[in-house]
């Protein structure tokens, strides 16, 4: 048996060793792979989002058209594989073995691995990847000059900072005014973002591992799928925010799918964010503000929430929870 599918149509606790397999289009999604022996195994267009594939054997798999978004490859031997147009999008790659690999098309953008590795291993120029800052020919302090403009005129003056797919971890963003600029995708890798504006800032799939953000205000900002692994957030502002004009209605700040494992966020403020699947593997939350935040299908394994305020909060299959 592969997998047995739960209440909510999804696999999991899966033990699979056939090797070759043949599972051509089929959704795995938060599938429980870890150690599989798939070696040489055809699994074309296979959705195998936010599944655990740790330490997998996947050497000579053909994955073309594989969705692995979200997924954990930690470890895992993609030795040979021919992963031509497949999407890794905020994929765990680290440790990965690629010598071989077929890259053609491949969506790495936002994915975690390492880049010296995986440039020593495999041809990757033909795959989709986060590009340096330098290519886009221009002055940091010059584009958040424009930003700064385009946020005070509303739009009428200045330039959006647009900045998608960019690593900018070679800079220092504390107190930047940041407000509704385009950040997704991006490398921001142990940055420090301490006390910056971020209102309604897309920042999706954006790495933001050890990252900085104490203090910052990410009111409304989009964090889907972004990984915050150890990151800081301590003292910041990730609530929901007023939408104009209408006093009853709230745009809440988007961490659905975000990696927020050991992340320090004693005294951050969540109210009303959306934290559906989020994973908060020993996250320090104590006395965090998380009353009416979407908490469902979230991992709190291990988490520390003393003195959090969880009240009106959705707890629905949360992980790791333990009331009282």
């Amino acid at each position: 048996m592969l997998a047995q599918s739960d209440r909510n149509r999804e696999l999991r606790a899966v033990t699979y060793e056939a090797s070759p397999a043949d599972m051509v289009c089929v959704v795995a999604r938060r599938a429980d792979l870890s150690y599989a022996k798939m070696a040489n195994a055809f699994v074309v267009q296979t959705d195998f989002s936010d599944a655990n594939l740790y330490r997998v054997k996947m050497s000579g798999a053909d994955l073309r058209n594989a969705t692995l978004t979200g997924s954990i490859l930690e470890g895992a031997d993609l030795t040979g594989c021919n992963m031509t147009g497949a999407n890794l999008q905020g994929a765990v790659l680290t440790n990965a073995t690629w010598t071989g690999a077929i890259l053609e098309g491949t969506d790495l953008r936002g994915a975690i691995y390492d880049k010296v590795a995986l440039s020593a291993a495999v041809d990757a120029t033909a795959a989709r990847r986060v590009k340096p800052f330098a290519d886009l020919g221009v002055d940091m302090a010059h584009v958040l000059r424009e930003h700064a403009k385009w946020i005070g005129s509303s739009g009428y003056t200045g330039t959006q900072a647009r900045l998608s797919e960019l690593d900018l971890s070679e800079f220092n963003f504390a107190k930047a005014h940041l407000s509704a600029a385009q950040l997704d995708y991006c490398i921001l890798a142990g940055v420090d973002l301490s006390q910056s504006e971020l209102l309604m800032t897309n920042l999706a799939y954006a790495d933001l591992r050890g990252a900085n953000l104490s203090g910052a205000n990410l009111r409304g900002a989009n964090l889907r799928r972004a990984t915050l692994i150890r990151a800081d957030l301590r003292r910041a502002d990730i609530a929901a925010m007023d939408k104009v004009g209408s006093a009853d209605s709230q745009w809440p700040a988007d961490l659905e799918l975000a990696k927020l494992c050991g992340a320090q966020m004693q005294s951050a403020v969540l109210r009303g964010a959306r934290l559906l699947g989020a994973d908060l593997t020993a996250a320090d939350l104590s006395d965090a503000d998380l009353s009416n935040a979407d908490l469902e299908n979230a991992n709190l394994s291990e988490a520390n929430l003393r003195g959090a305020n969880l009240t009106g909060a959705n707890l629905k299959n949360v992980r790791g929870y333990k009331p009282g």
